[in-house]
């Protein structure tokens, strides 16, 4: 992958807090929407969040250790399937971000 094309990814990542936790999302491409725009929002976020922090073990499996958990996309759409808040918590975020790009894109071309 061209450092360039990394450089464009990490522009459309932001970290989203939730207690403890931090979700690096990245917003999709216009036309990963497009082709994406009959996902369930469990399968939209397992796109778009890319890293976790602050996530432990012990947060994702009951009697688990205290140590730090590596992100895993898998994982975290099974914790997503087992805890609906979280899931809209993503959503709405990942839904706000991508209407906050809408926004800009059109005063853009306004201007």
């Amino acid at each position: 992958m061209s450092d360039l094309r990394d450089q464009m990814r990490r522009a459309r990542e932001a970290w989203f807090e939730r207690g403890a936790f931090g979700f690096l999302i990245r917003r999709p491409t216009i036309e990963q929407l497009r082709a994406w725009r009959e996902l369930p929002w469990s399968d939209m976020l397992g796109r778009c969040v890319v890293d976790w922090r602050g996530v432990r073990v012990i947060d994702l499996v009951p009697n688990g250790t205290v140590a730090d958990a590596e992100f895993d996309a898998d994982a975290l759409a099974e914790w997503l399937a087992d805890d609906p808040e979280l899931m809209g918590a993503l959503a709405e975020e990942l839904q706000r971000r991508i209407a906050d790009h809408a926004a800009k894109r059109e005063a853009a071309e306004k201007n």
